[in-house]
């Protein structure tokens, strides 16, 4: 099963890779999903391969970097999703909130939420009540404003939870 967090922003960005506060052990993808509520593709499916070595009940935050960056449109949803191998044992860690309601109050408000499947499209966790601690590594975004175009250069910024 794959676990993530659904992303919509409302500017144009470049994913340059994710972050994800997990425990566990063995293989695992960091996948990056257009459409995720509807036909999912996976833009970048990247293999984080015998590196995750986290013991149970103490995670740590994992970074992963992207070989290519992937633009992303604004108000495009996005999953940010963990998907481990047959063999791992991966504990993604998330939150819950106690009322769909105040997701309003939530940094991604109601459209922001975690989402899982086993096949086909992604769907809301717990009824859009639990929010993965995963999120997204961003090298420019565009706030549409003109003048010195998006994001600048170096540097970075970190969009989740």
């Amino acid at each position: 099963k794959e676990f993530g967090q659904l992303f919509q922003m409302p500017f144009p960005m470049k994913v340059c890779g994710m972050y994800a506060y997990m425990s566990g052990s063995g293989d695992l993808n960091f996948n990056l999903y257009s459409d995720p509520l509807g036909t999912p593709v996976a833009q970048v499916a990247h293999a984080y391969t015998n590196k995750i070595s986290v013991t149970t009940g103490n995670p740590a935050w994992l970074y992963d970097y992207f070989p290519t960056p992937y633009n992303v449109a604004a108000n495009q949803p996005i999953g940010a999703v963990i998907q481990p191998s047959t063999s791992t044992n991966v504990q993604l860690y998330y939150k819950t909130i106690a009322n769909a309601a105040h997701r309003a109050a939530d940094p991604w408000g109601t459209s922001g939420y975690g989402i899982s499947r086993s096949s086909g499209a992604f769907a809301n966790a717990n009824s859009s009540l639990d929010h993965y601690y995963v999120g997204l590594l961003v090298s420019a975004f565009d706030d549409a404003a003109g003048g010195g175009g998006g994001g600048g250069s170096g540097g970075g910024y970190v969009i989740g939870s």
